[in-house]
């Protein structure tokens, strides 16, 4: 099956001026040259502003603490809006408060559960809530401080 150069161009454009939720994205900004970025409906919107998309443990812990809780429930409130939605919650330890593949992979395990069963316990209906811990460290930081290493010990709510 052969496709002109016309048709490409004219489904393209049609496709990227027709979002399924024009307010829940935006046109990204005009830029110099040919814009490249997909069209919103190949890509999942995540209703949940950055701000609120992680929430942060303390070292060793996967208890939440009430800056975290206060976070979980704004997501809770926005996720409530979507029922058929499906979340990923993706948590994340550092290191150096696990130093093995498998410590890391056991605490950023039950990171991901202390936020799951946060959710379940708000009773927050949405689809499908998948829970996974992350072997790998969030990022490889050039500087080993504290700051850095508090920002890698997090879970994250993404939109599948």
């Amino acid at each position: 099956m052969r496709f002109s150069i016309p048709f490409a161009i004219a489904f393209f454009t049609l496709a990227g001026s027709f979002p399924l939720h024009a307010k829940d994205c935006p046109a990204p900004p005009a830029k110099d040259g040919i814009d490249f970025s997909l069209p919103c409906f190949t890509r999942p919107v995540n209703p949940i502003p950055d701000a609120d998309r992680r929430v942060f443990f303390e070292s060793l812990s996967a208890a939440l603490s009430a800056e975290s809780k206060a976070t979980l429930d704004r997501q809770a409130t926005i996720l409530a809006k979507y029922p058929n939605i499906t979340i990923a919650i993706i948590a994340f330890a550092d290191d150096a408060e696990a130093p093995t593949t498998s410590e890391r992979l056991i605490l950023s395990t039950k990171r991901a559960r202390a936020v799951g069963d946060y959710f379940a316990a708000k009773d927050l209906k949405v689809a499908t809530i998948k829970m996974k811990g992350s072997a790998d460290p969030l990022l490889i930081p050039r500087v080993r401080d504290e700051k850095t290493l508090t920002t890698m010990r997090q879970a994250q709510t993404l939109v599948e």
